[in-house]
């Protein structure tokens, strides 16, 4: 059962488009809190400011979207930027080989790309709560120990030396980078016979996990993971990771009804986002449960005229309606500098189960087809998710979220690609709406990131394991 391992992701995935969904069933039908309202704090009710129009709304979302972008200087991250690139393009291909000839478990070369990938990716896109993904990366690297360092002639890891640690060096402009993950020697396990087929019998995972990344003597990142898994109890898994002066925490507490998330981004110890999430469901955490979201289909692919000219693939894949069932409904909310906040809350995710994708290529024989089911979408999205945005600490919403059908069009020497896509739009009560990424940093990312990141937390936890 490989696929084990991408289990939670993908019923995440398929519940949480936006917030993690509601839907009905034979069970009883847990109850969506009504959390829409505004969470400031009492110092940002005290400083609250009058605005008694659009036009001043939108004036002020506007100058915390420049405070915000003031905070961010990309040429602070250019260091770790240019690391976790070279890392990429020069190691991607590279795996571990031990001393008696046996690769490492298969997993640690797909992990060590996608930590430098994503740390990569999460600096120069601005999308900074992201790193937290890259940390959570840490947990698969922390089930081998030694030192390794690359040789170019068998394009691989060899190791060079043993330990209590897993130190990983190569070289970036002449210079020698290290990572260095320390797993703890307190450890949880997981029984994982039925799991895996028998393939394992039970794996422990340390429960806290430090690492650094250094280039030559200068530190680029540092960070710590926590985790527990109780089969049918708890799920828990937490980041605090420093990139240069960008700080991010991440932390996600999981049981079989509910599962909570929260997260934070600080510039040079300055509070820029703070997003949190919450699940509520049915056996979130009880791995049987999970392992019966997949269902196994077989394909017939023929190669020839004759009866028996075929070949066959088997694979599994979630069914949505068992995902919505277990994950059912959600709210959310972020917030801006103290200045501005969000929310989001979805109750019903029988709207969801009719919402399969929010990508839309263009057919040149059916021209037209993309944007009509993408306006579809929309209207989905538009009645299943409730968002309202607040500012300046007052508790009555300036405007609310909405989306809208919009187009992407690139031009190749072959000709051109077009594609449609939702974009959630803010809408005043004057009849304008605006993009959201017109705010610049004020978009929100954090907001969906902040039910990503849960995703993505069950399927690091399932890498590490299997």
């Amino acid at each position: 059962m490989n696929y084990i391992k991408f289990l939670m992701c993908g019923a995440a995935a398929a519940a949480l488009s936006l917030c993690v969904v509601s839907c009905g069933g034979d069970d009883e039908e847990p109850k969506a809190d009504d959390k829409t309202g505004p969470g400031w704090s009492a110092d940002e009710k005290e400083n609250v400011e009058k605005i008694t129009s659009d036009e001043e709304a939108k004036e002020y979302l506007g100058e915390t979207a420049q405070m915000a972008m003031r905070m961010l200087e990309p040429a602070d991250q250019k260091p770790l930027i240019e690391v976790a690139g070279a890392f990429a393009n020069d190691y991607a291909d590279y795996d571990f080989i031990i001393p008696n000839g046996q690769q490492a478990p298969r997993n640690e070369g797909r992990a060590l790309k996608r930590f430098f990938s994503e740390l990569r990716r999460a600096t120069a896109s601005g999308r900074y709560t992201d790193l937290s993904r890259a940390a959570q990366n840490v947990l698969e690297l922390s089930t081998f120990t030694g030192t390794f360092e690359p040789d170019n002639s068998r394009q691989a890891f060899v190791m060079t030396g043993r330990g209590s640690d897993l130190v990983v060096r190569f070289f970036h402009n002449g210079s020698r980078c290290e990572l260095k993950v320390t797993p703890s020697s307190d450890t949880w396990t997981l029984d994982a016979y039925e799991m895996t087929e028998g393939d394992f019998d039970a794996v422990k995972v340390p429960r806290n996990i430090t690492f650094t990344l250094t280039e030559a003597s200068r530190q680029l990142v540092n960070g710590t993971v926590r985790s527990n898994w109780a089969d049918g109890s708890e799920l828990l898994l937490s980041t605090d990771v420093t990139a240069m002066n960008i700080r991010v925490t991440a932390e996600i507490n999981a049981t079989n009804s509910t599962a909570t998330t929260n997260s934070a981004v600080y510039v040079d110890g300055t509070e820029l986002i703070k997003a949190s999430g919450e699940v509520k469901g049915n056996k979130m955490v009880t791995l049987s449960a999970i392992e019966a979201l997949e269902e196994e289909y077989t394909e017939k692919y023929y190669y020839g005229p004759g009866e028996y000219d075929y070949w066959e693939e088997t694979y599994h894949e979630l069914n949505p309606e068992k995902a919505a069932n277990m994950f059912r409904s959600g709210s959310a909310n972020a917030k801006l500098l103290g200045r501005v906040y969000l929310t989001a809350q979805a109750k019903d995710s029988k709207k969801f189960l009719e919402l399969e994708d929010t990508y839309f290529e263009e057919d040149s024989d059916e021209p037209g087809e993309a944007q009509k089911d993408c306006k579809k979408a929309c209207s989905i999205l538009n009645s299943a998710v409730a968002a309202k945005l607040y500012l300046a600490g007052n508790s009555k919403e300036t405007a609310t979220l909405k989306w809208q059908p919009l187009k992407y069009e690139e031009n190749y020497n072959w000709g051109s690609y077009t594609s449609w896509e939702c974009d959630p739009t803010l809408a005043f009560a004057d009849g304008s709406t605006y993009s959201i990424s017109d705010y610049g940093y004020a978009d929100f990312s954090s907001l969906i990131s902040s039910f990503e990141n849960l995703a993505y937390a069950y399927e690091r936890m399932f890498n590490a394991l299997f």
